[in-house]
């Protein structure tokens, strides 16, 4: 919103990082960036929230009551993505609840996917050490942690969205 020209309360170090477009790069080239970076603390951050409470905004305004008032989004692990028809059916109820454009919605709900190896041998090496002395890896000290079942790749679904 900073970078459209909405004018948004906030602190000279907190306006310093919403209006510029700030990179790595700059903290080397402009001391300025560094100095804002320093006079930077939780409470600019924290009285900015708490005045966007009552911004014509209504994302902003709804986002940060929800700071706020502790109102966290809610979260559902699953297994297998969630479908569209099940998003846009979220969407569709946070936006009679809130009294909001459907589009708007899209800020209120969100779909991540995490995967992870449980055990990669290139990146990771699990040593077992046995009482003479003698290291193994795991996937060589025990029949029962096999490589392909250390090596499985798991994936969940995190959809999180607005209360209602």
């Amino acid at each position: 919103m900073a970078k459209e020209g909405v004018n948004l309360f906030a602190s000279p170090a907190l306006h310093y990082f919403l209006y510029n477009d700030i990179t790595a790069e700059t903290f080397i080239k402009d001391k300025k960036a560094l100095d804002n970076y320093i006079a930077l603390d939780d409470n600019d951050i924290w009285s900015a929230i708490k005045v966007w409470q009552q911004h014509e905004d209504r994302i902003l305004s709804l986002l940060s009551s929800n700071i706020i008032n502790r109102k966290i989004f809610k979260v559902e692990v699953r297994e297998k993505e969630p479908t569209q028809d099940e998003i846009n059916q979220l969407k569709k109820l946070i936006s009679e609840r809130y009294e909001i454009n459907l589009s708007d919605c899209d800020y209120l709900v969100g779909v991540n996917r995490v995967q992870k190896d449980m055990y990669n041998p290139f990146d990771d090496h699990i040593s077992i050490l046995y009482k003479d002395g003698t290291l193994k890896d795991i996937t060589e000290a025990s029949e029962i942690l096999n490589i392909e079942l250390l090596s499985k790749k798991i994936c969940k679904y995190y959809l999180s969205y607005q209360r209602f």
